[in-house]
């Protein structure tokens, strides 16, 4: 082979240049470099030169591997996720850890995690779609999308309202998640003119890796709806097999839902899988004006998050946020060393043997005192019993015998005695006196009995009295109320009689007045015609009539005011008549009331008199049976005194002898007085030394508790000891545990593998965004990690090398980055984000110039790459004319939606 450094190559020679690169020695300076030194070696312009740099990593085994390969594609495998910790441990050169604590903490949080969530995503193609009633569109449509291939234009006829987003987006995400951007109400689905359809039917085939799927959506509605009238929604799932399917035979058991349940059928198991969820899907299907520029001009917390999901580090960022939460909640909370500290510890163990020291101390000098006592007490015994030798036997009676006591007792006993002698006099008296008296008990009882009947008729008598009183009252008042009523009655009937006859005579005076009235008011129309008629102007005297009217008009008068006074007179005489019958029935009511209180007063009298001679047979009774009482009380008292007598006799007898036994002791005392003076003595002096003995031991005893309690501190004091150095022990395991907790804390969080991972991704994709803007745009896109660890996006001019934030750019500038993002995003995280076959660009080209279109257009042709397909929906002639396919979707005069393939 050619020695390279002695090719020649012409000026005009082009060279692409392969450069392996770990992704974390390359650099844009790195790469111009390459550049420059090739044209300086070479003498060929820099614009002849391309470099490709092919980024590599080095396994466990040292080769050379893809980074793709070995660390995109196996991010969110948890064994590969162990990989990437060794590899942080080792490239931060972190010491002093338990990596098998940190596989334990790991295992434990990815328990909580369901995998099956992130896991790599299958490929998906759309194969075609059938619907019925679905909003714009009417009955049996179809359409094939495997008959698109390259940049298709989505048009429609008329330009807007036609139904294209109908068809490219909402269709498809009806049918896989059983929503639309258009409504949240399933009634809302229907097509709004075709209102006799109750059906909205859409079905789709989808492939996945290699199988097909058909899924089958249906809407239900009455025929005849009413305000509360509600859709409901079915769904079924089938696999072809040899390009057929049993439609009785669904993958699963379908579901139906009415419109409250928002929608919650969602996709099976398998379609999940592939197509991940409503976002993911929204965000691989379509690029519109609305959310092209959502990734540029999102927050940095959400462009992290997103940025996460298309690189596959979400099942890093979830183990991020339960592994703080353990942290934090469980684990912190239960470390011993929150409450103890080591040096505290260790300071409190030399407090204690310091104690245990001095303890053992204490314990010879007490046992010391301890021997010193022991020896004193068998001197004391030993002195006792030297006293107890010199005692003299004398009769224990006479030893316990106090003189002075046993005088007091004989002075005692002669007072009593003599006491006892003068009661017994007393009691013969009173028997003497009251022993003629006898037992009347049953005479009293009998008596008692007489003065209880007294009681019972006296109280009768009472009872009738009441009645009496009660009755006549009753009486009295009802006579009362009987009169009442008459004098009411008469009052009324006087009233009714007055009525009657002020009518009569109203009557009267009214028609005399109506009388009057006429003649006054004909005599006023005589006084105003005058002595002519108004008429024919003849003259005629009217006076005579005037006069003949005036005199009836007093004659008139007259008889009213008669009237008025017969009234006055009648209706007096009427009330004087009832005055009197009134004043006579007060009379007969009073004389009737007189009548009865004279009747209860004798009554009354003569059970009164009837009750006062009970009263006075009751007092004379009760003096009677008093008497009675005190005789019977005194008999009993002689018997009693009776029964007292013999035993004053027996007591008087007691006392002599009592007196007799204490003089003989007395008399002996004083013959063995000497001897018992010195036994005194003696037992003195043995009541010291029994003292001195019983303080000696229990001085003796308490030395012993004191050098118990020694010992027991002691046992004590080694226990603290020993549950210290049990709490230091745990100190040291908890300081393993909470440095292996940290460690993998800080390797999930931003600034751990996540960022090591981000750090050799970027230059990946920046190559990537250069590679497609590069011969199109007079700028470069750079994505870069900040020092706070968020992604931020800049545009580098290529002239003068200004770096700007992206968000701030020109239209044209921020939707060329945008479609440079997707497409080299999606070149790195075809696992970890699906997609299907094609994308629609959905009115995007709004803020490019025209003179910018074709840059934009070289960029499209490069994303067509990436896809089988492009749905392109614009209404410029240049954007139009770089489709090779057309679709047409027309709206007719029926307002119903159809589509076509041109």
């Amino acid at each position: 082979m050619e020695d390279i450094n002695k090719l020649k190559v012409s000026p005009k020679a082009k060279i692409e240049v392969n450069w392996d690169v770990l992704p974390v020695d390359y650099s844009r300076e790195a790469h111009q470099r390459i550049i420059a030194l090739m044209s300086k070696k070479y003498k060929i312009p820099t614009k002849n030169i391309k470099v490709i740099p092919n980024f590599i990593k080095y396994n466990e085994k040292g080769e050379e591997v893809s980074y793709q390969t070995e660390v995109i594609d196996n991010i969110q495998d948890p064994n590969f996720q162990i990989k990437l910790f060794k590899e942080y441990i080792e490239l931060n050169n972190i010491k002093d850890v338990d990596f098998d604590k940190i596989i334990q903490i790991d295992k434990e949080i990815n328990s909580k995690i369901n995998f099956d969530s992130y896991t790599k995503f299958k490929q998906y193609e759309i194969q075609w779609i059938e619907w019925s009633n679905f909003l714009s569109y009417g009955k049996d449509n179809r359409f094939d999308f495997t008959k698109l291939k390259g940049l298709v234009l989505l048009e429609g006829d008329p330009v807007n309202f036609a139904g294209k987003t109908t068809f490219a987006v909402d269709l498809l995400h009806f049918l896989l998640f059983g929503t639309t951007t258009k409504t949240d109400r399933l009634d809302k689905i229907f097509n709004k003119y075709l209102v006799d359809e109750t059906q909205v039917v859409v079905k789709g085939c989808i492939k996945i890796d290699g199988d097909f799927y058909i899924i089958e959506r249906i809407l239900n509605r009455p025929k005849k709806r009413t305000a509360s009238s509600k859709a409901t929604q079915e769904v079924k799932y089938y696999k072809l097999l040899n390009g057929k399917y049993d439609p009785n035979e669904p993958l699963e058991d379908y579901d139906i839902k009415n419109e409250q349940d928002e929608y919650s059928i969602k996709t099976n198991k398998v379609i999940k899988e592939a197509i991940g969820d409503e976002r993911n899907f929204d965000l691989a299907i379509c690029a519109n004006s609305a959310n092209l520029f959502d990734l540029i001009e999102m927050g940095d917390t959400e462009k992290g998050r997103l940025f996460n999901k298309w690189i596959g580090l979400l099942p890093i960022e979830e183990k991020d946020k339960l592994a703080r939460e353990k942290y934090n909640k469980q684990i912190l909370p239960s470390f011993v060393s929150r409450i103890y500290n080591r040096e505290t510890l260790n300071q409190e163990i030399d407090e204690y043997q310091k104690l245990i020291s001095e303890t053992k101390v204490n314990i010879l000098s007490n046992e010391s005192l301890l021997k010193e006592s022991e020896a004193k007490i068998v001197e004391f015994e030993k002195e006792k019993e030297v006293l107890l030798s010199n005692k003299k036997n004398i009769d224990e009676t006479l030893l316990k015998l106090d003189i002075i006591t046993e005088n007091k007792k004989l002075e005692n006993i002669k007072n009593e005695g003599t006491n006892k002698r003068a009661q017994l006099n007393i009691l013969n008296s009173n028997i003497e006196k009251y022993k003629h008296l006898k037992d009347n008990s049953d005479v009293i009882k009998k008596e008692n009995e007489n003065l209880l009947s007294i009681h019972i008729k006296i109280s009768d008598l009472a009872n009738k009295i009441n009645n009496i009183i009660t009755e006549y009252s009753n009486k009295s008042k009802n006579i009362n109320n009987e009169y009442i009523n008459k004098i009411n009655n008469s009052k009324t009937e006087l009233n009714n009689k007055i009525n009657l006859l002020k009518k009569d005579y109203e009557i009267l005076v009214n028609e005399n007045k109506s009388k009057l009235t006429l003649l006054e008011k004909e005599n006023e129309g005589l006084i105003a015609l005058g002595d002519s008629c108004p008429v024919c102007g003849a003259k005629y005297d009217n006076k005579p009539k005037i006069n003949s009217n005036e005199q009836e008009i007093k004659i008139l008068k007259d008889k009213i005011s008669e009237l008025y006074k017969e009234y006055d007179v009648k209706s007096k005489t009427l009330n004087n008549e009832y005055e009197i019958k009134i004043k006579e029935l007060e009379e007969d009511k009073n004389n009737i009331i007189i009548k009865l209180d004279l009747e209860e007063n004798n009554l009354v009298n003569e059970l009164t008199e009837e009750k006062k001679a009970l009263n006075e047979s009751l007092n004379a009774l009760k003096s009677k049976i008093e008497s009675l009482e005190i005789d019977q009380e005194n008999f009993k008292k002689c018997e009693r005194d009776i029964i007292l007598v013999e035993k004053t006799k027996v007591d008087i007898e007691n006392l002599l002898a009592q007196h007799r036994e204490i003089t003989r002791l007395l008399k002996e005392y004083e013959v063995n007085k000497d001897l018992i003076d010195k036994n005194n003595q003696l037992d003195i002096s043995i009541n010291n030394i029994n003292v001195r003995i019983k303080t000696e031991r229990d001085y003796k005893e308490n030395i012993i508790k004191i050098i118990q309690t020694h010992n027991n501190n002691i046992l004590a004091y080694n226990k603290e000891i020993e549950l210290r150095n049990i709490r230091i022990e745990k100190i040291s395991e908890e300081e393993n545990i909470d440095r292996a907790w940290k460690v993998y804390l800080e390797m999930v969080g931003k600034s751990g593998i996540s960022k090591l991972i981000l750090k050799n991704i970027l230059p990946i994709i920046n190559l990537n965004l250069y590679t497609l803007l590069d011969g199109s745009c007079d700028f470069q896109v750079v994505i870069s990690l900040t020092e706070n660890n968020t992604i931020a996006f800049n545009v580098i001019d290529n002239e003068t090398k200004i770096v700007t934030d992206l968000s701030g750019c020109s239209g044209y500038e921020k939707t060329a980055s945008a479609l440079a993002l997707r497409i080299s995003l999606s070149s790195i995280s075809s696992s970890a984000f699906p997609r299907p076959q094609f994308i629609v660009l959905d009115e995007i080209l709004a803020s490019v110039g025209a003179d910018n279109l074709p840059k934009i257009k070289n960029i499209i042709d490069q994303m067509l790459a990436k896809y089988d397909f492009i749905l392109l929906i614009a209404h410029g002639e240049e954007e139009k004319n770089w489709c090779t396919q057309r679709v047409l979707i027309k709206r007719d005069e029926n307002n119903i939606s159809h589509i076509e393939i041109r």
